[in-house]
């Protein structure tokens, strides 16, 4: 049996300065809507500038300053900024926003997003360990060693916009902001989908575009030369989403399915192209002497790899494959999302699936209910969530991808609502580590 090891694993593209400016200021989150408490016409605007210091793997020691505020350039908009410095000499940049009002149309919603970095000690899963260039299983697959990887030096640069059109269907035919009123957290009025599963009465459907550029420069140590891990692809997506409350849904379901295409017009670049479909379902369980609220919230992804082609290469002792995503993107598990107990990008290949359920109950009691601190970080509700997950890359799409030869894992996550926006810390745990791991928003 494999002795897992214990990992301190926060994780980018959100740095602890963004992430804390977000919960500080932030009104609303990666979705047009408005949540009011009962009793209020309008959202909370505000600003705030907080320091802050973690540990990890790959930062060590570090400090760095960030903030952020509502209100701005709309009622339901958020920007956010911040800067990470840590003792190994890695830094980082982060700026963005979220629903910035698109100027062609009231139904156009832009999320921009920038991040600037140069890491001194990245763990990267991808072929250029010396001490495994005659493993059949190359680096990231499904049968890789974990000890299969290199930290290096990187520089990264990575530019993203989402971009989304809510279509006037459903939810949506009346107004693309929705509008949620919630009583301590809890949502009273104004659900947007889960009753009934019909895009033209119930829901919010969208078409959304990303385009998307990366440039993660890292040194292979096989070589000892720099290697660009480059995109510029573009990523076409229909999404319907049917939950009743977004922060927070106890009911409904969630459709997406997206197309990404590089066209290879970079240098060093090949073209490829990956598609990809998610599905979630959500249970109320309902409420108990102990909890306000019981979910049973189920989450399956899969994608594959269209354009991928491999290569036979002297002295290399598996095909290597060209005209693929970057290990980062595509067909990736491991991370904030999705595997939760493994490294970041652990697992990629052409080829993934993936699965998870989540048992999530808020109690009726809520710490620091009756101290300053409750009013100083507006703290609605407090949630536990237990949860376990499933999930392999391949070289193929076949039925073999969908239940044979899965990675597990299982952890716990206290999730709480903090000015209308949800925060989660949690432990996860797999036969290869123990991920803690920080961020907002509920992971799907």
């Amino acid at each position: 049996m494999r002795i897992p090891h214990f990992t301190f694993a926060w994780k980018m593209p959100v740095t602890l300065g963004a992430l804390l400016a977000l919960l500080c200021c932030a009104t609303t989150l990666p979705a047009q809507y408005i949540v009011l408490d009962e009793g209020k016409t309008e959202p909370k605007a505000g600003w705030l500038l907080l320091p802050y210091g973690f540990t990890s793997e790959t930062w060590d020691v570090a400090f760095g300053l960030g903030g952020g505020g509502t209100g701005w350039p709309a009622p339901y908009s958020t920007t956010y900024g911040a800067a990470t410095l840590s003792t190994n000499q890695s830094w980082n940049l982060v700026v963005g926003g979220v629903n910035y009002p698109g100027l062609l149309s009231d139904r156009l919603f832009i999320d921009p997003y920038a991040s600037f970095a140069d890491y001194t000690n990245l763990r990267v899963y991808v072929p250029g360990n010396p001490d495994f260039l005659d493993s059949p299983d190359k680096a990231g697959s499904n049968d890789s060693s974990p000890d299969n990887f290199f930290r290096e030096a990187a520089h990264d640069t990575w530019l993203q916009a989402n971009i989304r059109y809510v279509l006037p269907i459903g939810d949506g035919a009346e107004d693309p902001v929705h509008t949620y009123v919630v009583d301590r957290g809890m949502l009273v009025s104004g659900s947007s989908g889960g009753t009934n599963w019909n895009p033209l009465e119930s829901g919010r459907t969208s078409i959304l575009a990303r385009p998307y550029y990366r440039d993660q420069s890292v040194t292979i140590p096989v070589n000892g030369n720099p290697f660009p891990f480059k995109t510029l692809n573009l990523q076409l997506s229909l999404e319907y989403d049917n939950r009743d409350f977004q922060p927070n849904p106890s009911r409904g379901s969630y459709q997406k399915i997206s197309f990404t295409r590089d066209w290879g017009q970079l240098s060093e670049t090949n073209p490829w192209s990956f598609g990809e479909l998610e599905l979630g379902k959500f249970f109320n369980l309902g409420e108990t002497s102990i909890f306000r609220q019981q979910v049973l919230a189920l989450n399956a992804w899969t994608g594959y790899s269209f354009t991928w082609n491999e290569t036979e290469i002297p002295e290399v002792p598996f095909p290597v494959a060209t005209e693929r995503p970057p290990y980062y993107t595509g067909a990736t598990l491991g991370g904030l999302f999705r595997m939760r107990g493994y490294p970041q990008a652990r697992f990629n290949g052409r080829a993934v699936s993936y699965y998870s359920a989540e048992y999530r109950v808020i109690p009726h009691w809520t710490p620091f209910a009756s101290s300053e601190i409750f009013e100083m970080i507006e703290l609605s509700w407090w949630q536990i969530s237990l949860f376990v997950e499933a999930g392999r890359v391949a070289d193929s799409y076949n039925l073999d991808l969908l239940y044979k030869d899965m990675h597990y894992d299982a952890g716990i996550d206290l999730r709480f609502f903090v000015r209308h926006a949800v925060v989660r810390v949690g432990i996860a745990g797999s036969d290869e580590s123990v991920q803690v791991v920080a961020m907002f928003g509920q992971p799907f």
